[in-house]
Order: C-alpha cells, then structure tokens, then sequence
C-alpha cells in the first residue's frame, strides 16, 4: 500500500503536480504497488507518455515551429533514466567515481 509521501514523490517524478491531475491518487498507488520502487513506477509512468507522445509531429506555421515530436524522445529518456536507477550491481551501470584534484 502506497503511502501519501510516495504519492506525491511520484507525482513530481511524473511532472504531475497543477490541478486536475493527469493521474488519480488511486492510479499512482497502483503504479507504486504494483512496481518495486517508486522510481520503477516512474519509468513505467514515462514509457507510457512516450507512447502517447509517439504520434505527434512537429509543426511549422509561417514563422513559428513547434518540435512536439521531441516529447517522445524526452519521455523515452527520462523512462530509461528512472529505469536506472535502481539497476542491481553487476548490472553495466556503473556509479560515478570522483578523484582528489591533484595541484602542481
């Protein structure tokens, strides 16, 4: 059961946050239980924006363009992002390193 913290967590993972909602709080706590974290269920929320977003065009009128088929591109790339983050060890991912700065 999805706790209201984990809700609204996911709610600004989703960019979900001005009335009306895009999504219920009944729909995300479905999400969140039914994935392991509430980053998993972000990545899935994304891939299903991403195929919303799959049928839009972009569109150009005299002198003003609007690229909307970049959505579907931003929405695969932030799916495959939350999708990361919880890749067990051993998985290709590797954490970033940092190293002392070294002066002359």
């Amino acid at each position: 059961m999805a706790t209201v913290e984990e809700i609204a967590i996911l709610r600004r993972l989703i960019n979900d946050t001005v009335e009306p909602y895009e999504y219920e709080d009944a729909v995300l706590e479905a999400y969140i239980d039914a994935a392991t974290t509430v980053n998993a269920a972000a990545g899935t929320i994304w891939r299903e924006k991403a195929a919303k977003y799959s049928t839009m065009v972009d569109v150009q009128e005299g002198s003003s363009r609007r690229s909307l088929g970049d959505l579907y591109e931003q929405a695969l790339s932030l799916s495959k992002y939350f999708d990361g983050i919880d890749l067990p060890p051993g998985s290709g991912m590797r954490p970033g390193r940092t190293r002392a700065i070294e002066r002359p």
